[in-house]
C-alpha cells in the first residue's frame, strides 16, 4: 500500500471514529481499510482504545454537578447576606428614627402650670421661663392666631445638634413678638391686608412692604393646639423678669 496514503488514513482515523469526519473522508477510510490490512488492524485497536476512554460529558459530570452546587450554595449565601443586610438597615433606619422622634418631640409636660413663668424683660418683650422635663431644649416658638385676640405659643422642635444634650434644667425662650404696653399685653406682626406697594424708576421694578400691626391679646396659650395651657388672660398683671445669674 502507499506509505502516504496510510499516513493520511491514520490521521483521519480519530475522527472516522468520533463521527466528525466528512462523508468523504469516511469514505476514504472505509476504501483502504478495507484493502490494507494494517491499517484495518490499526483502527480496531484503535476504536477499542477509544471506547474504554470515558467520553468527555461523562469524564466532566460529576465536576459539572459539583460547580452547579457551588454556585447555588453561593448564591444562597448571598441572597441571605442581602436579607440579612437589608433586615440590619432597616432596624437602624427603624431605630433612628424613633430616636429622632423621641428627642424632637414637643415635651408638654414642659409647659403645664406649675412648670414654666411667663414675665416681662426690660424691653418689654414677653420671656417664656420653663424647664424640660426629659431630654428636650426648644430652639424657637411659633405663634398662631385664632382670632378675637387669642394666640397660641408652640416653641418649635429641638435642633441636631441638641440631640444628645440632657434635659431637666430650666430654659428661656424670648417671645420677641409679644409685647407689654401700658400694662397690656400686644403681638407684633406685619399687615399683609394692605401692602404698599412702590416702584424703582432706575430699575423700573416694583416692591411691596406691609406695615407693622398691633393686635390686643385676650388670651394666650402655650403648648400644642391639642394640649395647652392657658398663660395670660386680659387683664393679667406680669411681673418682671427674675435676675439670672
Amino acid at each position: 500500500m502507499n506509505h502516504d496514503t496510510c499516513s493520511i488514513v491514520r490521521d483521519i482515523m480519530p475522527l472516522v471514529i468520533d463521527s466528525a469526519a466528512s462523508e468523504a473522508s469516511q469514505a476514504l477510510v472505509n476504501e483502504h481499510i478495507a484493502a490494507c490490512p494494517e491499517c484495518r488492524q490499526m483502527m480496531e485497536d484503535m476504536r477499542s482504545e477509544m471506547g474504554r476512554q470515558p467520553k468527555p460529558a461523562e469524564a466532566d459530570a460529576k465536576f459539572i454537578a459539583l460547580c452547579l452546587n457551588v454556585r447555588r450554595s453561593l448564591r444562597r449565601r448571598k441572597t441571605r447576606l442581602r436579607l440579612l443586610c437589608l433586615a440590619l438597615a432597616l432596624c437602624l433606619l427603624a431605630g433612628g428614627a424613633a430616636f429622632i422622634r423621641y428627642k424632637t418631640a414637643i415635651d408638654t409636660r414642659a409647659y403645664k402650670p406649675d412648670t414654666f413663668t411667663l414675665s416681662v424683660n426690660r424691653a418689654g418683650e414677653l420671656v417664656l421661663d420653663y424647664t424640660h422635663s426629659r431630654l428636650f431644649a426648644a430652639i424657637g416658638w411659633e405663634a398662631s392666631s385664632y382670632g378675637e385676640g387669642v394666640y397660641l405659643v408652640c416653641p418649635t422642635t429641638t435642633a441636631w445638634p441638641n440631640l444628645f444634650q440632657d434635659g431637666g434644667t430650666r430654659d428661656t425662650l424670648v417671645l420677641d413678638s409679644f409685647f407689654i404696653q401700658d400694662g397690656n399685653l400686644f403681638y407684633e406682626s406685619w399687615d399683609d391686608s394692605a401692602p404698599i406697594i412702590t416702584k424703582d424708576r432706575e430699575q423700573g421694578t416694583y416692591t411691596e412692604q406691609y406695615a407693622l400691626r398691633y393686635d390686643a391679646v385676650k388670651e394666650l396659650r402655650v403648648g400644642t393646639p391639642d394640649d395647652y395651657t392657658v398663660a395670660y388672660r386680659s387683664g393679667d398683671v406680669l411681673s418682671p423678669c427674675a435676675a439670672r445669674e
